[in-house]
């Protein structure tokens, strides 16, 4: 659709907007609105520049194009590509993906199939923009693996097709992005295969740190986890995960037994470290205080749920968060941390103003009030907004911020559809918060 419905959109003046198949005819239901005010509006500098009438009433302005709505958007396109414009002051890139996201839906439905919806046909396999743009985020030696991270992780589990996940690597990665995380039973096995593909497609193999999960309830036991991370390998077709962690815990299987298991595959070279993830801080810790006692290798990485928001109730069952005791101990203990649903999963969002793409994942109203409505998460809620409108910066990437700060071993993963979602994580690794706005923001 041509940028002006964005625009109409967006007015107080316009209840709806309305074209037939052709594109001639757009409808504009104008409540008492006078013919002068709607001349002025902002979109008809950009409609009225060929053949048109208009015919008002009391109620609505009927507004018929005689140019055409879609030779409009190739006249709009053309101008912004002279102008060298990477990006319409009309409709965004967000917009776009949106429509994008809307019109596979539609297509699916309707049966349609477009050859452009094919990786193999789309230019986004073909192109590769990362010498092109400048990297964002910070970068960081991870210990033990020789690789340069960056302080956010890109989760691989809600993409939905392999060309929304190339034009999400793609994004995540010319941004500076350098750590992904996937899992065995991520999009029954496509979070893996897009990942893989993406990576061997671009040559960044050796560019990028995989974290890859396995030993999921109810396979939650030694026996299963080198044969389901030598799957997850094939999927990816790389040699190693970098860091590989327990995606549940068993608490019926000694801690030792997980160790060894863990190490044998390390030992193999199936990975450089291994962790746990959803693990409570007496099942970590004692884990670790054997390992070291007995002279193996310990757990090096978590990925538990910390946000500013506590997890009062496990999103999903078996999920464990990170609280004030289990911080202290990773961060002595310089453990690194890859906290899962680092925003509290939209907790922090007023309301949602950006359609993206439906998704089993996606938090409902009935998980926001069983997990997150609490006290003392309402509270911290409302500073964060508070603050977030003092720095003129949105109250989701205050809370990101805030775990951010909590230590430089902390590497939130984020997952975002769209690529507003991806800019706005990045953008909240810029926020400097002080110690006083972090105490505030804390407050129980």
């Amino acid at each position: 659709m041509l940028a002006p419905t964005s625009q109409i959109r967006k007015s107080p003046f316009l209840e709806g907007i309305k074209a037939n198949k052709a594109g001639l005819l757009i409808l504009l239901i104008v409540p008492k609105l006078k013919k002068e005010e709607l001349t002025k509006h902002p979109v008809f500098p950009e409609l009225i520049t060929a053949p048109t009438s208009l015919f008002f009433n009391k109620q609505m302005a009927l507004f018929i194009d005689e140019f055409g709505l879609f030779s409009r958007e190739i006249e709009h396109a053309s101008s912004c590509i002279l102008q060298q414009k990477t990006e319409s002051e009309l409709i965004t890139h967000t917009e776009t993906q949106s429509n994008m996201f809307w019109l596979d839906q539609w297509r699916e439905r309707m049966k349609i199939k477009c050859p452009k919806n094919s990786l193999k046909n789309s230019p986004i396999f073909l192109l590769n923009t990362s010498q092109i743009r400048k990297p964002i985020l910070k970068k960081i030696i991870l210990p033990k693996i020789n690789k340069t991270g960056s302080r956010l992780a890109l989760g691989c589990d809600n993409q939905t097709s392999d060309l929304h996940a190339y034009t999400m690597f793609d994004h995540f990665y010319e941004s500076g992005g350098r750590i992904f995380d996937t899992a065995f039973i991520y999009n029954h096995g496509k979070g893996d295969k897009y990942l893989g593909d993406w990576i061997n497609s671009r040559g960044v193999a050796k560019d990028v740190i995989v974290i890859g999960k396995a030993a999921h309830t109810p396979e939650c036991a030694p026996k299963f986890i080198r044969p389901q991370i030598l799957e997850s390998l094939d999927r990816l077709n790389i040699p190693k995960i970098d860091i590989f962690c327990l995606h549940r815990d068993n608490r019926d299987v000694p801690v030792d037994e997980f160790i060894d298991a863990l190490s044998d595959i390390r030992d193999e070279g199936l990975t450089d470290i291994f962790g746990a993830s959803n693990w409570e801080l007496d099942r970590f810790s004692s884990a670790n205080a054997n390992a070291k006692k007995n002279k193996k290798e310990p757990f090096s990485a978590l990925s538990n749920n910390f946000s500013l928001a506590e997890m009062m109730q496990p999103v999903w069952p078996g999920c464990v968060g990170v609280n004030e005791n289990f911080l202290e101990y990773i961060i002595n203990e310089k453990i690194l941390l890859f906290p899962w649903s680092s925003q509290a999963r939209g907790f922090f969002i007023k309301k949602k103003e950006q359609i993206s793409n439906e998704h089993f994942s996606n938090p409902t109203l009935d998980e926001e009030m069983r997990v997150w409505h609490y006290e003392k998460n309402l509270k911290r809620r409302e500073k964060c907004f508070e603050l977030a409108e003092k720095k003129s910066v949105e109250p989701i990437q205050i809370a990101l911020a805030y775990v951010l700060h909590q230590s430089d071993l902390i590497f939130p993963l984020i997952g975002p559809r769209t690529l507003s979602e991806t800019n706005s994580s990045i953008d909240a690794t810029k926020i400097k918060l002080s110690v006083k706005e972090l105490e505030e923001l804390s407050q129980d």
